[in-house]
């Protein structure tokens, strides 16, 4: 039509169920009944939940199911603006992994990962996480890792860094991340303000059909961080028979590292007891006004965002329930539900996980069971 705008009637694609017994009506029903009060809808749950924060927030606690060693003294104390930084749980004891992992259906898949340039769908489940993450925990320790020492990922999007952060978290060592795609300069400027002990790194990735080698930029981050005690290198794309890693010092092989937690039994998982304020991720500023900004996650924080994205907002970790991630090793999205927040949110709510590294639907392998008519309720850009 020439010069006009063809107006097409609008048709309804889809629309929720008003009979669906969603989380977000659980938890809107078990407010109501504690408090004795009528809730009809979201919103009046809303306007509840401003008014009563303390009250909102304590409902929470109880209805997401958390993994505590001591319960709180008080949720938080109103006498106390935000200017004022208030405690949240004063008193509490938890560990954020411990809550990932609590998972009892030791075969169900925690997560899937899809990876540009090979064919396989690589599947993990709990009980295999469990103990891959017993494993880097056990190797940490050995190499002298405790609570509050800072355990850095130049990692992209997938397994790895989720067993390397979940293992940290374990011990409460501080875990913060950037994408293999980062500069030089770009990992010092955030590297380097936190003072890293241990960086776990690639030797290579896969990028839009093309192999980006990584171990001259890696050689080049190692000497700015003099507080590095050990380089472990992950064989991503080629074998470990073809990498040299003479020019690294301190480096070793992901396999090598592993092997020095080992003793004549499996290692078992230990989880520190911390406060729900305890450091748990550090994250950064774009950096495009001036040296990028760390940003302090709290453990605590984190374990809500993700009950609250995950579960109550998205409605994930009901049985066939998948949240799919695409994202930068940079965006540690795997530990909580919202962009340039954090993977593990699916995990959190007992949900499987999908990531998937390099460009989405180039080349990157497609497994039949991930398909629809399986519900994906939760897609993370």
């Amino acid at each position: 039509m020439s010069g006009e705008l063809e107006i097409m009637e609008s048709q309804v694609m889809w629309e929720p169920d008003s009979k669906r017994n969603t989380h977000m009506d659980q938890f809107r029903a078990a407010v109501a009944d504690a408090y004795g009060i009528r809730l009809a809808n979201y919103n009046e749950l809303y306007h509840w939940s401003v008014e009563h924060y303390s009250d909102f927030w304590e409902e929470f606690w109880k209805f997401s199911g958390i993994v505590f060693s001591r319960l709180y003294d008080e949720v938080v104390d109103p006498s106390k603006g935000v200017a004022d930084v208030p405690e949240w749980f004063k008193g509490s004891r938890l560990n954020y992994a411990e809550n990932l992992l609590k998972h009892t259906e030791n075969d169900k898949i925690a997560l899937y990962a899809a990876q540009e340039g090979k064919e396989e769908i690589v599947k993990v489940t709990f009980e295999e996480l469990r103990q891959q993450v017993a494993l880097y925990a056990a190797a940490l320790r050995k190499m002298g890792v405790q609570t509050g020492d800072r355990v850095v990922g130049y990692l992209p999007n997938g397994i790895h860094a989720v067993e390397a952060m979940l293992a940290a978290a374990s011990i409460g060592a501080i875990w913060s991340a950037t994408s293999p795609d980062f500069g030089v300069n770009g990992v010092l400027d955030r590297f380097s303000q936190i003072q890293p002990k241990v960086i776990f790194s690639v030797e290579a990735v896969i990028y839009n059909g093309k192999k980006h080698n990584h171990l001259e930029k890696l050689q080049n981050v190692v000497k700015g961080l003099p507080d590095l005690k050990k380089v472990v290198v992950i064989p991503y794309v080629s074998s470990r028979e073809s990498i040299d890693l003479s020019k690294i010092p301190n480096s070793v092989f992901l396999e090598d590292f592993l092997a020095t937690g080992k003793g004549d039994q499996a290692p078992q998982l230990e989880f520190e007891q911390l406060p729900f304020s305890h450091p748990l991720f550090i994250m950064y500023s774009s950096g495009t006004t001036g040296a990028p900004k760390c940003m302090v996650h709290s453990a605590g924080v984190g374990l809500f965002s993700s009950g609250v994205t995950g579960r109550v907002y998205t409605d994930v970790g009901k049985k066939g329930c998948r949240g799919t991630a695409w994202l930068s090793g940079g965006e540690p999205f795997w530990a909580r539900g919202q962009k340039n927040k954090t993977k593990g949110s699916g995990m959190a709510v007992e949900s499987e996980v999908v990531a998937e590294g390099g460009i989405p639907g180039t080349e990157v392998p497609r497994d039949p069971t991930l398909a629809p008519p399986v519900e994906v309720p939760a897609l993370w850009l």
